[in-house]
């Protein structure tokens, strides 16, 4: 099994179309992979993707530190051989769809509050929560 953090924030940005799309607090997702005692943190940014390890002893602090428009889930999820892109909605390019190849999940979730409703059906662990 694969040991994974899912960060969910707000979107920082300005657009009235964003904003129509995307709920409070929900607005962009990046993931953390455990590997052994580091963390490979992936987050997909409008300028490329953003790739870093967090060592071992910044791990606690960077999760007693909690920002409070921040969602946190945990989830372990069978290790998978390949990347799964055969979904249509895995082409659109967004940070949900980048999400859900390092999960190796499909599904039609657009939206970072899509993929939270369906990690929590495949029973992720809420760490910290914006409610």
């Amino acid at each position: 099994m694969q040991e994974f953090y899912i960060i969910f924030r707000s979107y920082q940005g300005r657009s009235a179309i964003l904003d129509f799309f995307l709920k409070d607090g929900f607005g962009h997702v990046c993931v953390m992979k455990k590997s052994g005692n580091f963390l490979l943190v992936i987050d997909p940014l409008t300028t490329g993707l953003y790739i870093d390890v967090i060592r071992p002893l910044a791990i606690s602090q960077a999760f007693m530190n909690i920002p409070a428009d921040m969602t946190v889930l945990y989830i372990k999820l069978p290790k998978q051989n390949k990347l799964i892109i055969s979904h249509f909605a895995n082409y659109i390019p967004s940070c949900v769809t980048c999400a859900k190849a390092v999960l190796g999940i499909r599904g039609w979730n657009l939206t970072p509050f899509g993929l939270y409703k369906r990690l929590i059906e495949l029973k992720a662990e809420i760490i910290a929560n914006i409610n």
